[in-house]
C-alpha cells in the first residue's frame, strides 16, 4: 500500500492496520442481544483494546493501540465508536481495500524486505493467527449466555483499564450476579455509576476493578445509584 497514510505509519501502527483489516467482517453478521437482532455490516466489527493488543506483537501497549486508532481515524481509514457491547470499528471504503488486496499484499512484502527489525515478520502467518483468535472470540456471549466480553470491554473503555474477560475470578463474580437475575443493562449501570464517582478521585480510582464493582453485597446498590454525585459526598462504605 503506497498511500501517504500508510507511509506515515510506524511499524507498530502498520501492525494494527493489518490486524484491523483482517478482523473486519467480510459478510453481514448478526446475533441475538437483549431480545433483538444486532448487525455488523461488511467492514465492521466489535472488539476491545485488549482484544486488539492480544493480536499484536508482545511489545505493543494499549496506549500504542489508542494512538494508532486515533491516527487511522484522522486519516479517515476508520470510524471508532464505543458501544455497550464493545468498541465498534468501521473500515471506511471497505470495498476499495478488498479490491486492492493484491496490491496491498505486494507492497507489504516490499516493506518487509526493508531492513527494519520492528516490522512484524511473515505477515501471512500473523494473519492466520489473527483469524484463528477471531474465530475463537467472535461469539457475542459465552455458551451459558453470559456476556463476559461485553461487560469487561465496557468497563475497560469507561475506566481506561485493561482487564481480561477470560479471568476465572472475574467470570465467577459476573456469573454470580447474572444468576441472581441481573442483566447486561444492570452491569452497564453499575459501571457507569462507579466511573462517575471514582474515576477522577485518586483515592478511589483503584477500586474500578471487577472484584469491587461486581461484589455481591454492593452490586445492587451500584446498579441503583445516581450516575452523577459530588466527589465529597462519596459514602465511605463504598471504599471497601
Amino acid at each position: 500500500m503506497s498511500s501517504p497514510m500508510f507511509r506515515s505509519l510506524n511499524s507498530v501502527q502498520r501492525d494494527v492496520f493489518w490486524i484491523l483489516l483482517h478482523l473486519a467482517n467480510h459478510d453481514e453478521q448478526e446475533w441475538l442481544w437483549k431480545g433483538a437482532m444486532c448487525k455488523c455490516q461488511p467492514g465492521q466489527f466489535i472488539t476491545s483494546l485488549g482484544n486488539i493488543k492480544d493480536l499484536c506483537a508482545k511489545k505493543t501497549t494499549v496506549q500504542n493501540i489508542r494512538t494508532s486508532l486515533k491516527l487511522l481515524e484522522k486519516w479517515k481509514f476508520l470510524t471508532n465508536k464505543s458501544t455497550k457491547s464493545g468498541r465498534l470499528i468501521t473500515i471506511v471504503n471497505w470495498g476499495t481495500y478488498q479490491a486492492g488486496e493484491n496490491e496491498a499484499n505486494k507492497d507489504s512484502t516490499n516493506d518487509q524486505q526493508r531492513p527494519n527489525k520492528d516490522l512484524t515478520p511473515n505477515k501471512n502467518e500473523r494473519m492466520k493467527e489473527v483469524k484463528k483468535k477471531k474465530d475463537i472470540s467472535s461469539p457475542a456471549v459465552s455458551k451459558n449466555g453470559i456476556p463476559y466480553e461485553q461487560i469487561i470491554s465496557y468497563l475497560n473503555e469507561k475506566a481506561n483499564t485493561n482487564y481480561r474477560y477470560t479471568t476465572k475470578t472475574t467470570q465467577q463474580k459476573i456469573k454470580a450476579r447474572w444468576n441472581e437475575g441481573f442483566q447486561l443493562d444492570d452491569f452497564i449501570k453499575a459501571i457507569d455509576s462507579r466511573v462517575a464517582r471514582w474515576l477522577s478521585d485518586p483515592e478511589m480510582d483503584e477500586y474500578l476493578r471487577p472484584d469491587t464493582i461486581f461484589n455481591g453485597s454492593k452490586f445492587e446498590g451500584y446498579v441503583n445509584a445516581p450516575i452523577a454525585k459530588p466527589k465529597d459526598d462519596i459514602d465511605q462504605w463504598e471504599m471497601k
